[in-house]
Formats: structure tokens, sequence, C-alpha cells
């Protein structure tokens, strides 16, 4: 296979002298000048959904396979030696799935990777590897943000870095030409660039790694940066630092990331709607590390639609009368999840009670009215107690009065004077939660 002839050429003399490179490099590590200063800012998941051109050249990709692209973003005045295991700091990487990895032309490490074969083959974008810079055999890893060199947003600016160095541990089964399934770890392996490298931007990001996988995809992760033109180096581990090594949380993902929240502020719960009149479901969703990718709206455990911009709400419109929980549910862009509370409302029918054998009945007069209302009765039953509630057709409540039906008494009144000018329902619910209503419009 082309990619093994490719890849051959990078590790050629490794395995000759193995031993002797992971002394160098182990002594590169271990042996210069701590350094007290804090050159490591930040470790950046940037998470790319695999394209469907890439999907169509290559089957192989999970349908909803993801590219984490992982950088290590540092002070100007630093450079990237290393990404490393000890025997108390290991090195995970690891999906709930596999990884994908292209059998045709993919590589264990990212400058092994032959830019002229991506515009043929595009699922080769989206190969799994390890680097330190490197996207491909010519061009450098940038975040999709930063990429406004060449006119195309495709993560890569044209430059060369040193060639990888990988010991003690085999990252060609995960990530060489067959895809692999799991966790993949190590407590001796390391791969490095002896000369140290800085980023191709001013920000000084440098990717370390792709991993394409549909899973749930992990890392724990030590990185060794260096301060430019001298011998002070800095460690910073994932857990359990020891001596100057340095606690750097962003080194295990996803971590101690904070999961997104979610409240729904509408409709209030208890309130009541007619069928086929539009529901505003509404919810506030925020990330506090992150940001909200989709906010989902369900009935009992239906789901009713989804939003994945601010301000978020679905409108829906009930076909049938009955008692319904609503809630959201909220996702960020690292795939966490949060529901809200649950809010439960009502759905009536707009006319007649629920009781389909009664002939129970109301009139309202006039209708328009612009003040006081009469509302007459039909059919109910004496020395009863009935709730009258004056409600908009969203369900909001304005008015409510009880009324006592006694020998004497056919009708009531109700003032609708200080209500805006609109369309409103008449409900009036017995003891045993029969409702009626009637429609009466407010000029």
């Amino acid at each position: 296979m082309a990619s093994t002839i490719y890849q051959a050429r990078t590790f050629q003399g490794i395995n000759l002298y193995r031993h002797y490179l992971l002394g160098i490099i182990l002594f590169l590590l271990l042996s210069i000048t701590a350094s007290a200063q804090i050159g490591l800012e930040e470790i950046i998941v940037e998470k790319i959904p695999v394209s469907d051109e890439a999907r169509g050249d290559d089957p192989g990709i999970p349908v909803g396979a993801y590219a984490y692209r992982v950088f290590v973003e540092m002070d100007t005045a630093y450079e990237l030696q290393a990404i490393y295991s000890l025997e108390n700091h290991e090195i995970i990487i690891e999906t709930s799935t596999q990884f994908y990895n292209n059998a045709d032309f993919g590589a264990t490490s990212g400058g092994d990777i032959l830019n002229a074969l991506l515009e043929s083959f595009p699922s080769l974008a989206f190969d799994s590897y390890i680097t330190i810079n490197a996207a491909t055999n010519n061009m450098l890893g940038v975040l999709n943000s930063e990429d406004t060199f060449d006119g195309t947003t495709d993560g890569m600016v044209l430059g060369s870095s040193l060639p990888l160095q990988s010991l003690g541990a085999n990252f060609d089964v995960p990530f060489g030409t067959e895809s692999y399934s799991g966790r993949f770890s190590t407590f001796s392996g390391i791969y490095s660039v002896i000369g140290g490298e800085s980023g191709p931007t001013p920000t000084n990001k440098v990717l370390i790694g792709q991993f394409t996988t549909d899973g749930e995809f992990s890392f724990e992760l030590n990185v060794q940066i260096r301060k430019k033109g001298t011998t002070e180096y800095e460690q910073y581990v994932a857990r359990d630092p020891q001596g100057q090594e340095i606690l750097f949380e962003a080194l295990t993902y996803p971590g101690n990331l904070m999961s997104p929240t979610v409240t729904l502020t509408s409709p209030e719960s208890g309130a009541t709607f007619m069928t086929s009149v539009n529901i505003t479901i509404a919810a506030d969703a925020s990330d506090t590390d992150g940001s909200v990718d989709l906010v989902e709206f369900f009935a009992d455990e239906l789901k009713l639609g989804e939003d994945n911009t601010s301000p978020y709400q679905w409108n829906w419109i009930a076909d049938a009368p009955g008692s319904f929980d609503i809630y959201a549910v909220v996702t960020d862009n690292d795939g966490l999840h949060a529901t809200s509370d649950v809010i439960t409302i009502t759905v009536d029918e707009p006319t007649g009670f629920r009781n389909p054998d009664s002939d129970r009945s109301i009139s309202v007069f006039p209708n328009p009215a612009k003040n006081i209302i009469t509302i007459e009765f039909s059919g109910m039953p004496n020395h009863a107690t009935f709730q009258a509630e004056v409600m908009s057709v969203q369900g909001i409540s304005y008015l409510k009065q009880e009324i006592y039906i006694s020998d004497n008494t056919y009708s009531t009144t109700i003032d609708l004077s200080s209500l805006p000018e609109g369309i409103y329902f008449i409900r009036l619910v017995d003891e045993n939660e029969h409702a009626l209503y009637k429609k009466i419009i407010k000029n």
C-alpha cells in the first residue's frame, strides 16, 4: 500500500535506533532546567462533522462521525516539544466505538499524508493521526476559525514541520491504516520533535492530533514545552503532578466540562389551552464553557421539534385534549445534555363539556362587547358551584369569578373593561372538572 511506503520514509531508522533515540528524548525531557513560568495557555478541541463528500468517497466512515482536532495553545515565547507518558503519567486516547483510519492512504503521522491526494480522495482529510504541527506532508494544521490565509477554509496552511519521532509505544496500531476500536493507552510512549515546534499563526497553536469517530471521544495527555532559545522547559500533566510538574485540567477531555443549562420560560405550569391553537413553548439555554448547539422540545415523551438559534422556541398545536408534561433538552458543543424542569399544561376542546352526554350550554351577550357581558346558563343543576374564567387564546388567565347556581339564578355578569381588545374564551368548570367554553370578542 502507498501509505505504508510513505510512512516508512519518515519512521525509517527509528526501530534501528529506538533505544538510542528514546534515551536522547528522555534526556531532553528530564535533564534541562525546569521553569516555573506558565507557558501553556489552553488545550483546544475542534469538532468538525465529516462531510458528505468524504463519506461518499469512503462509505466506511460512520454516519454521524466527527473529526476531533486537538491543539496546544502556548504563549508566543514557547514551542512544543513532546506529548509523553511516564510510569505515573499515562497517555490515553479513547472512543466508545472506533477511530476511522483511511485504509488506502492513511498514515500514523499527519506529516506522512500526501497533500496531493486530498482532492481525489476527500476521505483522507478525515484520517486519524498523531502529529506535532503537520496536517499533511506540506501543510500545517490551524483552527478553521483562523484559516484566512489562502481563500479556503480547510484547517490547513502551507508549511513544513520537523520529522515526528514516535517511540516506546506502537502508535501504528490505533492510527495506521485499519480502524481501531476502544482505548489506546501507554505508560512508556512518546511522540515528539526534538527541536520543538511553534504554531503557524500568531496565536501559537500547534496541532497534536486528529481523531475521527462516531463515538464518545476522550483523552488524557501530558505535554512538554520549552521557552524558545533556552533550556527552560515546562511539563504539564493530566493528573498527579510530581516535583515541578504542573497540573493542567484541560489535558483531560472532556474532563470537568460544564453541562449546559435550560429553563422553560413559556408556557406557565398549569396553563390551559384549546385544541387547534398555537402553543408557544420557549426556553432560555446557556453553556458556561462553550456554546449551545440545539434545544429540543417534548410533550410527554414525544419530540415536538427543535431550535438551534436563540431565542429557543417551538410552536405546537395540540390535536387532542388532555394533560401534557412539557420539557426541553439542551445539547452543547461538547455533546453534553441537560433537561429542564417539567411543567404540566391542559388542553381542552374549545366547545362543549368534556362529558359528551351533557346537554348543558351557555350563551353570552352582547358579543362583541366593550364592558359588561351577561352569561346565561341552560341545563345547569341547582345548588351547584362553578368557576368562570376569562382567558386568552394562548391560555393566559385574566379574570376568575365563582358562580353559585340556585333556583332563581340563570345568569351572571362579568366586567371586561380592564382587558385589552382581542379574542377571549369564557371557561366554565364544574366541581367534576367538566369544562364548557364560549368565544367572546372584546372591542
